[in-house]
């Protein structure tokens, strides 16, 4: 497959879990819920090759940052 195309689907990947668990603070089970979900992305485009997969945790942490994040700010 094109890297293009791979690149493409990755960065939609991280659009469609951003969607899915908006912009709320994450209670404990939905936060579990997207890291497994997250961990098995990144388990299928490390498995395409090395770089995607890196490419994929890179946006997938930043992802996390963003939630852990929102987080924070709740509290105070």
């Amino acid at each position: 497959m094109d890297e293009m195309k791979i690149i493409y689907q990755i960065q939609t990947e991280i659009w469609h879990l951003f969607k899915k668990y908006g912009t709320d603070r994450l209670n404990d089970a939905v936060w579990d819920r997207l890291l497994d979900e997250g961990n098995q992305l990144h388990k299928k485009y490390r498995a395409v090759n090395p770089d995607m997969g890196q490419l994929f945790e890179d946006m997938y942490i930043a992802l996390r940052k963003y939630y852990q994040r929102r987080e924070m700010t709740d509290e105070i």
